[in-house]
Parts: C-alpha cells; sequence; structure tokens
C-alpha cells in the first residue's frame, strides 16, 4: 500500500512538474525569449551555430504576446507566409523576419542576428534598424552612424566615406533631364524603391536612380527635397510609422554620401497611411514600400 502511494505521488509530482515546464516556458517567450520559426532546413542552421529561442514548429504553438524570429522568406518551402505571419502580429507578436536575397544570403544574416545578440543587442528594441543592421551583414550602417535630425553632417564628417563612390555609368544628361521636366510639371519624384519586408536597407538595385536624382539636385544646386518614406500596412501603425521614418532617412544618407548637402533634404516618414497599390497581394504591398521626393 505505501508502495503504490508513493508511486502515484510520484507520477502526479512528474506530471505537475511538465505543468510548470510547459507553463513558464509560455511565459519566458511572451517575456522575451524569442520562438524562432521557418522552414526546417533554416531551423537546423540556426539551432547548429547557436541561435537561442523556443524552436516551434507552427504558428499554434506561440504563446499570445511573443517575440518571433521567422527564418526565410514569405515564400521559403515549408516556411511562414505573409498570411501567418499577419495571424502573429493580431495576436500581438514582434515579428522580426530574417530573409535574404538566397539561401546563403539568409544564413548571412541569421549569423548577424546571433552576432547581435550575443553583443548584448536586442534585436526587438528597434525592428526597422535590426532589419537594416542584418541587411548590411556587418552589424554597423549608415542608420547607426547618423541619428535622426543631424541636419549638420557634412561629406567631411568621419561617419561618409571620404570619397563618394562614382556614379553609374547609364547617368546621362537626356535621364536627369527628363526627370527634371517631371519634377517641374508634377512638384514630385516617385522612388519605387522595393525595400525588403521590415527592412530600411536600400538594395543595390535602387542606386542607379539615386544617382539620377543626386545628378539632377546638383544640376539644380537650389532645389530642395522633402523625402518621404511610405510602408505597406503588413505590421501596426506605430511600428510603420517608425519603418517609414528609417526608409526616408536612409534615402536621405545615401545622398549626403554622394555629396548632397543635408540641408537640402528633409526626411519625414508618412507611415502606412498613402498606399498607392492594395495591401492585399504581394505586388501592392512591394508598390507601398516606397520613397516619395516633393519640391520644396
Amino acid at each position: 500500500m505505501t508502495l503504490r502511494t508513493t508511486g502515484r505521488s510520484l507520477v502526479l509530482a512528474v506530471f505537475l512538474g511538465f505543468l510548470v515546464l510547459v507553463g513558464s516556458g509560455g511565459r519566458l517567450a511572451a517575456q522575451g525569449v524569442p520562438c524562432i520559426l521557418g522552414s526546417p532546413m533554416e531551423q537546423a542552421f540556426a539551432r547548429g551555430i547557436g541561435l537561442q529561442g523556443t524552436y516551434l514548429t507552427s504558428i499554434e504553438a506561440v504563446p499570445q504576446g511573443s517575440r518571433v524570429v521567422i527564418l526565410g522568406p514569405h515564400d521559403a518551402q515549408n516556411g511562414i507566409d505573409d498570411v501567418e505571419a499577419d495571424a502573429l502580429i493580431e495576436l500581438g507578436c514582434l515579428t522580426l523576419r530574417v530573409a535574404g536575397r538566397s539561401a546563403a544570403e539568409t544564413r548571412q544574416r541569421i549569423q548577424a542576428l546571433k552576432a547581435m545578440i550575443d553583443g548584448g543587442g536586442d534585436p526587438f528594441a528597434n525592428i526597422p534598424r535590426t532589419m537594416s543592421l542584418l541587411a548590411d551583414g556587418k552589424g554597423l550602417g549608415v542608420l547607426d552612424l547618423t541619428p535622426t535630425g543631424a541636419a549638420d553632417r557634412r561629406q567631411t564628417d568621419p561617419e561618409f566615406r571620404p570619397h563618394p563612390p562614382p556614379f553609374p555609368r547609364d547617368i546621362v544628361d537626356p535621364v536627369v533631364s527628363a526627370l527634371e521636366a517631371r519634377l517641374a510639371a508634377e512638384g514630385r519624384l516617385t522612388l519605387t524603391i522595393v525595400f525588403a519586408p521590415q527592412s530600411s536597407a536600400i538594395p543595390a538595385d535602387a542606386e542607379t536612380d539615386l544617382a539620377r536624382i543626386a545628378a539632377l539636385m546638383k544640376k539644380l544646386p537650389a532645389l530642395r527635397f522633402r523625402v518621404e518614406g511610405h510602408t505597406d500596412s503588413f505590421q501596426d501603425p506605430s511600428y510603420n510609422q517608425q519603418l517609414s521614418e528609417a526608409r526616408a532617412e536612409a534615402v536621405k544618407n545615401w545622398l549626403m554620401q554622394h555629396a548632397i548637402e543635408a540641408g537640402r533634404l528633409n526626411a519625414v516618414g508618412m507611415g502606412e497611411r498613402f498606399p498607392i497599390a492594395d495591401n492585399s497581394t504581394e505586388a501592392g504591398r512591394a508598390r507601398n514600400r516606397r520613397v516619395v521626393l516633393v519640391r520644396e
């Protein structure tokens, strides 16, 4: 009788211990330990390099209010698509998607995320900034070096490269003249820079268009622009406002690095409030992730 009672007590103790462990795991996820989702391949890589977190296989297992790292692009096999990511946001989760244009680039960004965390950084404190740093791959980007509102920055400041890189060869007078004519007719120029979701990092394929803007501003020394950053509606409005400001600052900083004075550029964020395309489609969201330059 004593042995039977002891056995039952042991089973009950183990069961209660399991419940406590599960409950505490849920609380830890909600309080800061990130849940890690994504394709099995990317999860295996992240485990292998020691990225700390609670590895889950479905969004149903994510506690409400958690911090969530999504590994891989939205179209990755067995990954997390945009609809599922939206569901996480509705649960009050902070989501950080770590993805590149290739598997190798995605893994480089996962490594950069681990380095950031190992160095004591909180990747969820400012997600747009984190996305820019991960895209930079070095843990230190232009947005880190040039605070918002630093209007007195100059090309000679040590933060900037001493010699701006040359413009692409296809920057020719007819192209700049066409931009000048459009600006005269419309009062604004729209840069459809396809920013990665949750990122303010300027992709390399946008630099030709930016170089044309810089060439136009050099041709017209009195020209000033308000640089308006815009987002899609993927995250909540306050997050998107912050992200839009980061995108506007990224364009401003690029132009400053190419010898355009800071005083000629006024960077502002417009958030998600002015879409030009349908946010329910991937193509529409890409068009809404844009920067608009308005003559001041």
